[in-house]
């Protein structure tokens, strides 16, 4: 059975500090997975970035067998998030989907 959620190789720094590094994980259809660790760990970020509410730099992070997070679009970052992830493609007028636009980074 293919993960429900896929991470692969996800990285984040902030400045010089490298948060998470080389961060991979599969979440099969109804396994229970507790993120458990010192503070300062990254677990909040990782989650963040899962959220699409935290840019990563480098890595994956698949939903289903969709890519979520951001991308590059004509210079520019954009992220979609799904907020309630059973519309996702079952509402015409997109009322579950944000959209995150950032600027290019330099």
């Amino acid at each position: 059975m293919a993960p429900i959620l896929k991470i692969s190789d996800l990285h984040k720094h902030f400045g010089p500090l490298e948060v998470l590094r080389g961060i991979s994980l599969d979440v099969d259809p109804g396994q229970v997975v507790a993120l458990v660790g010192a503070s300062g760990s990254g677990k909040t970020t990782l989650l963040r970035c899962v959220n699409a509410l935290e840019d990563y730099h480098k890595g994956s992070i698949s939903l289903g067998d969709e890519q979520i997070g951001y991308q590059d679009l004509n210079g520019r970052r954009v992220g979609v998030r799904y907020s309630d992830l059973r519309s996702k493609g079952t509402n015409p007028n997109a009322e579950g989907v944000t959209v995150i636009i950032t600027k290019p980074e330099d």
